[in-house]
């Protein structure tokens, strides 16, 4: 699976992944929120967040393997909507991220 060596090459060169989003392509759009067993439009993903006083280093290692065992367990039989299924994954560096949170 492309998202799952995405998350190993960049958790190999310290950036975080905060997460990942299922997408759905078809005919040129994406769709978010594909069709699911429930016959409901549905959210399929994870979220990684980091820990008060956690290392940097230690976060990128936990939010990989979060995020890879995630991937690992997903079933494509539970979407029923057509189309191609592929993972958005969401990262950031350390400097980004100190950006992102307040001080």
């Amino acid at each position: 699976m492309l998202a799952a060596a995405a998350v190993q090459w960049l958790g190999a060169r310290g950036y975080a992944v905060l997460g990942t989003e299922l997408w759905v392509l078809k005919g040129g759009a994406i769709q978010s929120l594909p069709i699911g067993q429930s016959g409901m439009r549905e959210v399929h993903g994870n979220t990684v967040n980091r820990e008060n006083g956690e290392p940097w280093s230690s976060f990128v290692a936990r939010a990989a393997t979060e995020t890879l065992t995630y991937l690992q367990s997903f079933n494509p039989a539970d979407i029923v909507e057509q189309g191609e299924l592929h993972f958005n994954v969401v990262w950031v560096s350390e400097a980004q991220f100190a950006e992102l949170t307040p001080s």
